[in-house]
């Protein structure tokens, strides 16, 4: 039979509290510690930025006032309709040769500003210059031919006018006096030939400048240079009429030409006419606007894109313009335009 436990042996299951309070708080201290570290780096962050807060709003508002004022865009005129387009020189040129040969020079780059009758390029030209001297020569020996059968012919006329006075004295034969007269005519023939051969000299130096004049590639106007479309030393000919060479050396415009060449539905012609007013804007200038007008509508209908092709002359155009930029253009009512 089990006997009870004695009362020794129960003092063992009495727990110390000295020991558990020690333990608790050791068992708490590595949870309390993270916390408290965090608290201190919360409060030091608010007080560092409380602090830097004041001095940086003042330079993020200017900051935001010069973007605004940098970027802002300028608000588009209320029109009947848009458009888009791009500018077109109405006078423009693909300046070729009208000879076929080497190009010698090329005179002019892209950008350069050109006179009417100014010397693009040069071609060789040393076979047409060798004609030119041919055709010179022979002018010049037509002139002293033609001094030699004035000489003849005055030789001649003084001896039949003396062989006449002879023949009215029965001093001579008739036969003399026909051979004086005959010797007369001939000096006369002499001098009409030489004069049509005089003619023909001048014409063959005439065209042997023409062929000469055909070497110098000159501009047909005013304008600026848009493209190099040749260098020295390639063959050039009229209309490119050979694979190998080039037809247009240089192409040029005249900048005072300028226009806005927009298409327009066929559904919306009704809202444009000539003369009306409208706003142009530059893609490639987006913060300054253009006034305009139409000059022309052209009167035909594209098919495949069912609009018609309209002309739009600038009031005033600066050197910021150039061909080829692409634009939208604004047509104003009618009410704005007076």
């Amino acid at each position: 039979m089990n006997e009870p436990p004695s009362p020794r042996d129960l003092s063992r299951l009495k727990i110390d509290d000295g020991i558990k309070s020690v333990d608790t708080a050791r068992a708490r201290g590595p949870r309390i510690k993270p916390i408290a570290a965090t608290l201190t780096l919360f409060i030091l962050g608010a007080i560092y930025l409380g602090r830097s807060s004041p001095t940086e709003e003042p330079n993020v508002a200017k900051e935001k006032e010069n973007s605004s004022i940098s970027y802002q865009a300028v608000s588009p005129a209320s029109g009947v309709l848009n458009a888009s387009g791009y500018v077109v020189a109405q006078r423009q040129a693909a300046v070729a040769s009208k000879a076929t040969g080497r190009l010698r020079e090329l005179r002019v780059v892209e950008g350069d500003l050109v006179k009417s009758g100014d010397i693009l390029g040069i071609i060789e030209n040393e076979d047409v210059l060798a004609g030119l001297k041919e055709a010179e020569a022979t002018v010049a020996l037509a002139e002293a031919k033609i001094v030699s059968a004035q000489a003849e012919l005055t030789d001649a006329k003084l001896d039949l006018t003396r062989l006449i006075s002879l023949r009215k004295s029965s001093l001579i034969s008739q036969a003399e006096l026909d051979g004086a007269q005959a010797r007369f005519d001939k000096a006369t023939a002499e001098i009409d030939s030489q004069k049509a051969n005089l003619d023909v000299g001048k014409a063959r130096l005439e065209r042997a400048n023409v062929e000469l004049e055909y070497t110098f590639i000159r501009a047909p106007f005013d304008g600026t240079v848009l493209t190099k479309d040749a260098d020295v030393g390639e063959i050039v000919a009229p209309f490119g009429s050979s694979t190998n060479s080039r037809a247009a050396i240089v192409t040029i415009a005249d900048m005072s030409s300028l226009e806005i060449e927009a298409d327009v539905s066929e559904a919306n012609l009704t809202k444009v006419s000539v003369g009306q007013k409208v706003e142009i804007t530059l893609d490639s200038i987006p913060d300054r606007r253009y006034a305009g007008i139409v000059s022309k509508i052209v009167p035909t209908v594209d098919r495949a894109k069912g609009t018609v092709l309209t002309k739009i002359k600038f009031v005033e155009i600066d050197k910021s313009v150039i061909p080829e930029m692409s634009a939208k253009v604004t047509f104003l009512p009618t009410e704005s335009a007076t």
